[in-house]
Order: C-alpha cells, then sequence, then structure tokens
C-alpha cells in the first residue's frame, strides 16, 4: 500500500475517471494483543462487505499475531478484494462473490 499526495486539481482530474465511488465507514478499535485495528463498514452495493485492517508496525510483530475468529477469512492475497476491482463491482457481481467466499 502506498499514499500519495496530491493537490485539488490532480484529485479533480483524476476523480472523473472513477467508474464509481466506493464508500464506507471506518471505525478504530481499542488494540487487540496490543495492535490498534480498523473496521471498515461498506455501503451501496457492498453493505454485505465488511473488513478489519490491522497494520503492523513490521514482519515480527506481524508473525507473532494470532488472528481472532471473529476476524472471519484472510482476504490480503485475494485479488478480488482490491479496491480498483471492488470499484467496479456491480450489484449482481457482488452478490457473487459473496457466494464463492462463504
Amino acid at each position: 500500500e502506498d499514499t500519495i499526495l496530491i493537490d485539488k486539481d490532480e484529485f479533480d482530474y483524476l476523480f472523473t475517471y472513477l467508474p464509481c465511488i466506493l464508500k464506507k465507514k471506518r471505525y478504530s478499535y481499542a488494540p487487540c494483543q496490543g495492535i490498534l485495528y480498523d473496521i471498515d463498514v461498506f455501503e451501496w452495493n457492498l453493505t454485505w462487505l465488511i473488513m478489519i485492517d490491522v497494520e503492523f508496525a513490521d514482519e515480527s510483530v506481524m508473525k507473532d499475531f494470532v488472528v481472532p475468529d471473529f476476524f472471519g477469512k484472510e482476504l490480503t492475497q485475494d485479488k478480488r478484494f482490491a479496491w480498483g476491482v471492488l470499484a467496479q463491482m456491480g450489484e449482481i457481481d457482488a452478490k457473487k462473490l459473496l457466494k464463492e467466499i462463504y
């Protein structure tokens, strides 16, 4: 994941090329095993999708982390959940994906 700072003109230009907008609410929670995590609750055609985002200080912290049961399936390497893919997903595709993962 990379973050790039852009100015308003660059944003306005790039915004015109978005097929749709991903809309979500992010909730930050107290540490789990000493690590802060965020829960993203999506809207629009992805209302069924809730993702937990955990940022690790380094690889050793990541390796020692025991994933709680309530975190659900690991989606980090699943390309179907990349932002670009999700942003282009229609309601039918979203429902199909939901059936595939559960």
